[in-house]
């Protein structure tokens, strides 16, 4: 089983949304794999309602750390339990870059979402000066520590990482297998040695820098990649489907 999760962004209107559910719902029941949906905070009630009893998880883009106060714009824990939310994505490289969120941050947020109950789905990544100066080893061991920080080897197993490339986000060029491959491998290491795992199988990483459907088949065959963060191709059911249909 690999794990498809598409990252909506903001994207799509409401009409789209409730035609792409209907839509989705039974490829989903038809894959063997795991479908995901994260999507804006006003569509919630109706992802809550239009996935409900099938096998399409849904959930959001990001979450606040506090439970309630003077936080204007931000969505608490407690408001997403409202809509059964299931899955919260967490660091991804457009709120470190663009909202200047940190790792400590990230932390903050990861221990809300198991305390929640929630899936967090974790993303580091590297952008391309530092991947081009060779840091990228460091700069994703740097967001593990401390995006993971103060969490439990048995709350470790609660969560999906994403590797995300930045350089590889929305701009059409996707790591080759060798190097996605090679960059996952690494950070399941990396948090192997941090928890004493033996098995690096118990660590799931999904790789999400322009995954697409020309490209599934070589980077998801590679042994230790899990599954897909999914962007612009999971917008369209027609091309999240060839994503979803990999066998591997």
């Amino acid at each position: 089983m690999k794990y498809l999760i598409g990252n909506h962004k903001m994207n799509l209107s409401y009409a789209e949304l409730e035609k792409y559910f209907a839509e989705l719902k039974p490829i989903a029941e038809a894959s063997d794999n795991f479908v995901g949906v994260c999507v804006p905070y006003v569509y919630l009630p109706l992802a809550s309602t239009m996935c409900k009893g099938t096998k399409i998880h849904f959930g959001v883009q990001n979450m606040y750390y506090a439970e309630k106060g003077a936080y204007t714009g931000e969505i608490s824990a407690n408001m997403l339990k409202d809509f059964d939310t299931q899955m919260v994505i967490l660091g991804h490289s457009e709120r470190r870059s663009i909202f200047k969120e940190t790792d400590e941050m990230v932390n903050l947020k990861v221990h809300k979402t198991i305390e929640a109950g929630f899936t967090p789905i974790l993303c580091i990544g590297e952008t391309k000066e530092e991947r081009e100066t060779n840091q990228t080893n460091d700069v994703l061991k740097t967001q593990l520590v401390g995006g993971l920080k103060d969490v439990s080897k048995d709350d470790l197993g609660k969560i999906l990482f994403a590797y995300e490339p930045v350089w590889a986000i929305g701009t059409g060029i996707s790591a080759t297998k060798e190097d996605a491959e090679e960059t996952i491998k690494y950070v399941k290491e990396v948090i192997a040695q941090m928890y004493g795992i033996e098995d690096l199988a118990q660590i799931v990483v999904l790789y999400g820098g322009s995954l697409k459907g020309d490209n599934v088949d070589e980077i998801l065959s590679q042994p230790h990649i899990d599954g897909g963060l999914i962007g612009g191709a999971s917008l369209k059911v027609e091309d999240f489907n060839k994503l979803i249909a990999y066998k591997g």
